[in-house]
């Protein structure tokens, strides 16, 4: 056992670790500490954890098979989505720098047919898928909606509703807060309300 010298100076603990990352391990990735928006998943990777000068980094892919995502929208709706298998975050140093492919789903079970068109009845599942790409630290998040059990005619009409992205985001929001699709004779009521 060798003794230390009282002269030499201790530095900060480094530490260099693989790790086999198993499903047994759940992570959590606070995207917003305001809104308590975060991401809690199970899934595997390597990951190489390092710390050197008192810093963390981490390196390597952590691919999610399942888990949830709490999205909290301005404090005025609270879904919980689903994350999907395959789901991935790349780590290459700073944790708040993770690059993430991460898509979600949140299902509107029963979302009328007629407010698309007045002339179509029954309800159909919509199901509203949340992209979260770009950094931890500022995340970019892309709405979509798909109809996996319509008609390609019902398809077709939804595509005409969400033909930009500001449309899109409307019928995405809307599904969310209220469980049914955004139309002209609603938007006629909202304007109607203001005058």
């Amino acid at each position: 056992r060798r003794q230390r010298n009282p002269q030499e100076a201790e530095g900060p603990l480094q530490l260099d670790i693989i790790a086999n990352i198993t499903p047994d391990a759940k992570l959590k990735l606070v995207m917003d500490p305001a809104t308590d928006d975060h991401i809690s998943a199970k899934g595997s990777g390597e990951l190489r954890i390092e710390t050197k000068d008192e810093q963390l980094n981490l390196f390597g892919r952590y691919v999610i098979s399942h888990g949830e995502y709490r999205f909290n929208l301005q404090d005025l709706i609270t879904r919980n989505f689903t994350v999907l298998e395959g789901s991935y975050v790349d780590f290459n140093g700073d944790p708040m720098g993770a690059e993430l492919d991460i898509t979600a789903r949140y299902v509107a079970p029963l979302a009328k047919l007629q407010d698309l068109s007045p002339e179509l009845t029954g309800s159909v599942q919509a199901n509203c898928l949340l992209h979260i790409g770009g950094r931890l630290n500022a995340p970019d998040l892309t709405f979509n909606i798909e109809l996996p059990r319509a008609s390609e005619e019902h398809k077709a009409i939804l595509r005409s509703y969400t033909a930009t992205e500001e449309q899109r985001n409307l019928q995405f929001i809307y599904l969310l807060a209220m469980g049914r699709f955004y139309t002209q004779d609603m938007a006629q009521v909202d304007q109607g309300a203001r005058m």
